[in-house]
């Protein structure tokens, strides 16, 4: 396992989270 990839998926999932939370306001 990289830990490259689990940075990258942790740094997308955080985008994704904040991305929604601006949406629903």
């Amino acid at each position: 396992s990289a830990p490259g990839f689990t940075a990258a998926t942790l740094l997308v999932s955080l985008v994704a989270g904040l991305l929604l939370l601006r949406r629903r306001r």
